[in-house]
């Protein structure tokens, strides 16, 4: 077997850790792993560290006390208090051991390997920027306490930028409380241009479930659930504070639950002309279809679609397909009393009980990316137990001493209200590139990925659309008038311009993963992972090892044979 279908990849996000074993030849898999990037301590190991640390001795979390994955979950379903941390805040690593808690648990319980006898080479991504300090304390947990006989550790936005096909890009990564923007120019991510907004998806959530309080019968469901509940559970009497307390974190689960299941959308005029219907008049993949290996199925569904487009000419058949919608958009019995019946509106079950959403709240969930001020009176936005606490520190491993609150000042503010929006983050990260003509490729080659463009449909297009007045406002600055519109590689349109120099941007194009990557079509949210399977085919069957540390040079070397690697 070789080194490649050994081979260990790990995408580590701030929110989510992705995995998978082995690199196939035949076919790119998506992650086989997938892991919440959250720890937990037991409240009762917590108050038993507060009374040692009253006698003087503050001894610091090992990687042994956390406890994560299903076990955690299963805790805390079972009733057992819990403190929840998240080692990775905005993609920088505050706790080493509980992020070593998170990959013993990946490597050696989900997967698992044997420490003892590990021969697979292991390939960890991580945000951008990864420091020197943070590769060399890598570099030894992974070969000291894992055994690893290789590794390598690349930062995720040039990932996405190899798995659009692209050397040189911007990687625009929208994460679950911030997003990023990554400029990659010739493989090497530009750390100096790297801009970030604190928004993310878990604001755009609790903007959603401000718009849905609006909607009286909506409330009125959600309060008859919460009291159900609290009967259930023996919990009456609760005050008027805890009680508006629960129906928001109510509120919050059901917009989380509207965005998993993919109801919320951009309005038609936010997107660009042709955007929304580009997955609708999708044609037949054959070679696609085949790779995957779901050849009849596909043969069965491009059936049903030409009989369907057969019935679209017979009057007698529209008349029974209008009926049959009629009938379905109708709300059932179970229906909260008063639902909106606006056309357009959703049902969804939550909680056991039928609801019905209308279209406009779930047409406005992610304006918070392009206008954060219209968080200023959401509530949770600056605290929420979703967040969990500030973890700990780096424990027994030397601290790089990060602090996040001096990061956000540096950047302006700390308040997500008084965050630049999306749009204008990527601007001012293509701005801070030098060349003229790198600057012009870079508005044509957006990467745009996160879970939300799962959730979110028409994001790319959205935030494709919203960079046009400053290509335009770019052009005007360099002498350049606004031409007609032109396409993107992606059937999404660009934003083009007549008669300008090559130094001049002239489209606003956003890249997606290619089509014949069968397992990722649609799914740019996996890019960093796919991007991760490519990197390392082409690493690992190196026999140079330029870009690997081998456990023989860092036995020589030390955590220091990192850095060659850094500077091959």
């Amino acid at each position: 077997m070789s080194r490649e279908n050994k081979a260990v990849l790990i995408v580590h996000g701030s929110h989510t850790l992705r995995a998978g074993y082995g690199i196939h030849n035949d076919l790119f898999r998506r992650p086989a792993y997938e892991l919440t990037a959250r720890v937990g301590l037991p409240r009762a190991f917590l108050a038993a560290r507060a009374s040692t640390s009253a006698e003087g001795v503050a001894a610091l979390p090992a990687a042994e006390d956390y406890v994560v994955g299903d076990e955690l979950d299963q805790r805390i379903s079972a009733g057992e208090p819990f403190e929840i941390y998240w080692p990775v805040r905005r993609g920088v690593i505050q706790d080493w051991q509980a992020c070593i808690a998170l990959w013993r648990h990946l490597l050696f319980r989900l997967m698992p390997l044997r420490p003892s006898l590990n021969d697979s080479p292991i390939l960890l991504a991580l945000p951008a920027p990864v420091s020197r300090a943070a590769h060399s304390i890598i570099t030894r947990v992974f070969f000291e306490l894992f055994n690893a006989p290789s590794l390598s550790i690349v930062e995720t936005p040039l990932l996405s930028s190899y798995a659009c096909g692209t050397l040189s890009s911007v990687v625009v990564d929208v994460g679950w409380e911030s997003c990023s923007v990554s400029p990659v120019l010739d493989c090497a991510v530009q750390h100096a241009a790297l801009t970030r907004c604190n928004v993310g998806l878990r604001h755009c959530a609790l903007y959603l479930a401000h718009l849905l309080r609006r909607d009286a019968s909506l409330t009125d469901a959600l309060i008859k659930l919460d009291s159900r509940h609290a009967a259930s559970t023996s919990r009456t009497g609760e005050s008027a504070s805890d009680a508006q307390e629960t129906l928001h974190q109510s509120f919050a689960a059901l917009a989380l639950q509207l965005i998993h299941e993919k109801h919320a959308r951009f309005e038609a005029g936010d997107l660009p002309a042709g955007a929304e219907q580009q997955n609708d008049d999708e044609e037949f993949d054959v070679a696609a279809a085949l790779i995957a290996g779901r050849e009849k199925a596909a043969i069965e569904e491009q059936e049903a679609r030409n009989k369907a487009a057969l019935a679209g000419s017979d009057p007698e058949a529209q008349a029974i397909a209008a009926k049959a919608a009629s009938q379905a958009s109708k709300p059932s019995d179970d229906v909260q009393p008063g639902a909106n019946d606006e056309e357009g509106a959703v049902q969804t079950v939550f909680r056991g009980v039928r609801l019905q959403v209308g279209p406009g709240p779930l047409g406005q969930v992610a304006e918070p990316l392009f206008n954060p001020a219209v968080l200023a009176n959401v509530r949770g936005i600056d605290s929420g137990p979703d967040l969990g606490q500030r973890c700990f520190g780096a424990g027994s491993l030397p601290d790089e001493n990060i602090d996040l609150d001096a990061m956000e000042r540096a950047q302006g503010s700390s308040a997500p209200a008084a965050s630049r929006s999306l749009p204008e983050l990527i601007s001012i990260a293509i701005a801070s590139i030098p060349e003229d003509d790198k600057r012009a490729l870079l508005w044509e080659t957006l990467v745009v990925t996160g879970a939300p463009t799962i959730g979110l449909k028409g994001l790319a297009g959205a935030v494709t659309a919203a960079c046009a007045n400053y290509v335009a406002s770019a052009s005007s600055n360099s002498g350049g008038g606004m031409g007609m519109m032109t396409g993107g590689m992606d059937g999404t349109p660009g934003i083009g311009a007549a008669e300008r120099s090559s130094a001049q941007p002239t489209n606003v194009r956003s890249l997606r993963v290619p089509d014949y990557f069968a397992e990722f079509k649609e799914r740019t949210d996996l890019a960093p992972f796919l991007g991760a399977t490519i990197y390392g085919k082409l690493t690992f069957s190196d026999p140079s090892g330029r870009n690997y540390v081998s456990k023989a040079a860092y036995n020589e070397r030390g955590p220091a044979a990192s850095f060659a690697v850094l500077s091959a």
